[in-house]
């Protein structure tokens, strides 16, 4: 009779040590030491498509992704170009036919283009100049769907800490 209350007993505590903790993700967080953006992102935490990222743990934390703590920025130059600009391209190149500056909607994306960062537009000279953090971009039109003028930069944009990165970003007509 004694050993199966005790046996009852401790089935009964283990049951609640086990519901509180299912119920409770925060208090089995707190004893992991999560104390950073790093370490929550590693342990498989969602992250938040914000910027800068943010990972939430499930008792509710967020952790944002720290930029540059010196608050260092480089600078984008852009130029947008449209083109072609005729139908047929001839050897020698007619020169009314080269590509054009073009004012248009872009978006900075990251370089793998998974999270628009900001919207922008090029002037009515093709030109614009972004200030960011040091990273990898990439930049395409503002309309995600395959519409003709259809713009993108043709490889990641590095952007190093005070310093300016020069670029060109190529909008396609479509005509062949």
């Amino acid at each position: 009779m004694i050993k199966t209350n005790s046996i009852l007993i401790k089935l009964i505590i283990f049951l609640e040590t086990g519901i509180l903790a299912a119920c409770s993700p925060g208090l089995v967080d707190r004893e992991t030491g999560i104390k950073s953006f790093e370490e929550c992102a590693a342990a498989g935490y969602p992250i938040m498509e914000t910027y800068p990222e943010q990972c939430r743990t499930p008792d509710g934390r967020v952790f944002v992704r720290e930029l540059q703590a010196d608050g260092s920025r480089g600078t984008i130059l852009g130029n947008v170009l449209l083109g072609p600009t005729c139908p047929v391209v001839q050897n020698p190149p007619d020169p009314n036919c080269t590509d054009k500056p073009f004012q248009t909607d872009l978006v900075l994306t990251t370089a793998d283009q998974s999270r628009d960062l900001q919207e922008f537009s090029s002037d009515i000279y093709g030109k614009f100049r972004l200030e960011l953090p040091p990273g990898e971009y990439a930049i395409r039109s503002a309309a995600a769907a395959n519409l003709f003028p259809y713009c993108a930069s043709s490889e990641p944009i590095r952007v190093g800490a005070n310093r300016t990165t020069e670029v060109t970003v190529y909008c396609d007509t479509g005509i062949r």
